[in-house]
């Protein structure tokens, strides 16, 4: 493991700012998770096709660590359970799996790009992906092993990501405005009332998810348990990929172009003129009001070019 330069600032006083907290000049920083529990955060990215290696950070409320995963597909998504039960998923299948010292590679059955991973425990893990408005892949993990479901929900494109509330309570969003939602039995389709692409689900109970997409135009949505109906305070604004949201209901929507929305006490603030607004940010994380986390770099950059990556912090 290699030790990272820190370039996290900590703001004076009791008000909280955005600050730059990590910066990568060769990968872009795609994805972050951690919990309320301790200060363990963790990272996930690459070169997106620029050939370097792929990037899996772990920062201990102090330092940024390069665990050095292996090989050069990018990681597109991490979630876990405790920083010794941590999972990442990626480019051409590639799902790795960190048990605090030492990656190991589990076969996911797919050699699609899986953008989004999530689960209810340890037997039971969902991996999301496929090809942009070409094709969609879903698979299942026992804890045993990895394969497709025997039936999963039709969609016009790849899946982008993956949420549950339990084990059988799970949402997945992709191109077209697809929602789809598992039961413990069987997949469902939802209305969400758009046909632009759903980026990321995430919520903190079963009747308060978030979903977020769009490109030049954003849509963000909410799920009160019945429906998805659009949220008024972010209609107007451009595409969105990352939302995250603790278990108080503190959102963090985040986008391209510095684009960073926080919702507190019912009252959201757009900060995305805020210092740094210059990364596209495609996810977020939320531990607490005063502890959020938006990441990112040039994602827009076309297809091989050199990558740079970014990590906001927004906390006193």
């Amino acid at each position: 493991m290699r030790t990272l330069a820190l370039v996290f600032v900590v703001a004076c006083g009791p008000q909280a700012n955005w600050s730059t907290a990590f910066s990568s000049s060769d990968r872009i920083v795609l994805s972050a998770w951690g919990t309320e529990k301790n200060q363990d955060r963790f990272f996930s990215g690459g070169g997106i096709g620029s050939g370097v290696s792929a990037l899996a950070l772990h920062f201990d409320g102090k330092k940024f660590v390069d665990l050095q995963a292996p090989g050069t597909d990018t990681l597109w998504w991490t979630f876990g359970f405790s920083p010794t039960d941590v999972w990442f998923a990626g480019e051409h299948g590639t799902v790795l799996h960190w048990d605090g010292s030492v990656f190991s590679a589990s076969q996911s059955g797919t050699t699609e790009t899986l953008y989004g991973i999530w689960g209810s425990a340890a037997d039971d893990l969902w991996a999301v992906g496929g090809s942009p408005n070409v094709s969609a892949v879903i698979v299942h993990y026992t804890g045993q092993a990895w394969s497709a479901p025997s039936s999963t929900p039709a969609s016009s494109g790849a899946w982008w990501k993956v949420w549950g509330c339990a084990r059988d309570r799970v949402f997945v969003v992709g191109d077209g405005g697809a929602i789809a939602f598992f039961d413990g039995n069987n997949w469902t389709v939802q209305t969400s009332n758009t046909t632009l692409p759903l980026f990321t689900v995430a919520g903190r109970g079963c009747s308060d998810v978030y979903a977020v997409g769009g490109r030049s135009a954003g849509i963000a949505l909410h799920y009160d348990g019945s429906s998805w109906s659009s949220i008024a305070a972010l209609k107007d604004a451009a595409g969105f990929s990352g939302v995250s949201v603790d278990s108080v209901g503190d959102v963090i929507v985040s986008g391209g172009q510095g684009r960073k929305f926080r919702r507190h006490l019912d009252i959201w603030s757009d900060d995305s003129l805020l210092v740094p607004h210059n990364a596209d940010f495609h996810a977020a994380f939320v531990a607490a009001p005063d502890d959020i986390f938006v990441v990112g770099g040039n994602f827009s950059a076309p297809a091989g070019s050199p990558r740079t990556g970014e990590i906001a912090h927004y906390g006193k």
